[in-house]
């Protein structure tokens, strides 16, 4: 029979053992632990409320997701709906942060226009990794063009995937147990829409803004300052 190596001992093909107080892990024939989460924890959520589990497999509920848009020449919707215009050009700037990944965009002058500026390119970093995409869809991970269609799994369940429609490209943040941690869909123009897990209600920062249900307070810089103008921000 084929064995498992594990840190505290050998198992056997087929023999189950749990992990902590919520996994649940088998021995496969291929020679590999395969673990998953238990479903039986006795947690039931609200209606306007997603179920999902942590990176412990604990069973926890958490607001629906929400999703932040950028488009034109610039204007901004926040997860909190607040809208406002960002015409930086040249530079760039924070969509999203949190202490998974950050999503950054760039400005800049078209059709000879000194006032008004568009999103020409988005940049995502997570795990580690960059990708980048810009005008017609085009995606570029480090010094690689990706094609189509690109997926990459990491041992701890973490994944990233990118995939295109015409110019418009489809990135996937995965954070392991079945969690979409974000989502965007950028138009390789000058659209963006992006939508994070409800995990992170209250985690992020950046251009769109603070999620916590208060468009009072979506300007807020990095130490925790709430300002009325964008530029400031």
């Amino acid at each position: 029979l084929v064995t498992c190596e594990l840190e505290d001992g050998i198992k056997t093909e087929g023999d189950t053992w749990e992990e902590g107080e919520w996994t649940l892990c088998e021995c496969t024939p291929y020679g590999e632990a395969e673990c998953i989460c238990k479903t039986d924890q006795g947690v039931e959520c609200h209606e306007s409320e997603e179920l999902y589990y942590d990176s412990d497999c604990k069973a926890r509920c958490t607001l629906e997701r929400a999703t932040c848009t950028v488009t034109g020449d610039p204007h901004y919707k926040t997860f909190d709906g607040y809208r406002h215009d960002f015409q930086g050009a040249n530079c760039h700037f924070t969509l999203i942060k949190t202490d998974h990944f950050q999503l950054i965009g760039k400005n800049g002058r078209r059709y000879d226009a000194e006032n008004v500026s568009w999103n020409d390119e988005i940049q995502l970093h997570f795990n580690g990794v960059e990708i980048w995409s810009g005008a017609n869809g085009e995606v570029i991970m480090g010094d690689t063009v990706l094609g189509s269609s690109y997926k990459k799994i990491w041992r701890d369940g973490k994944s990233l995937e990118v995939s295109k429609a015409g110019s418009s490209v489809i990135i996937k943040v995965g954070l392991g147990n079945g969690v979409e941690g974000l989502e965007v869909i950028w138009d390789g123009n000058s659209t963006v829409d992006a939508t994070v897990h409800g995990m992170y209600f209250e985690k992020t920062r950046g251009l769109c803004g603070v999620w916590d249900l208060n468009d009072k307070n979506d300007l807020q810089t990095s130490d925790g300052k709430t300002v009325d103008d964008v530029n400031t921000f």
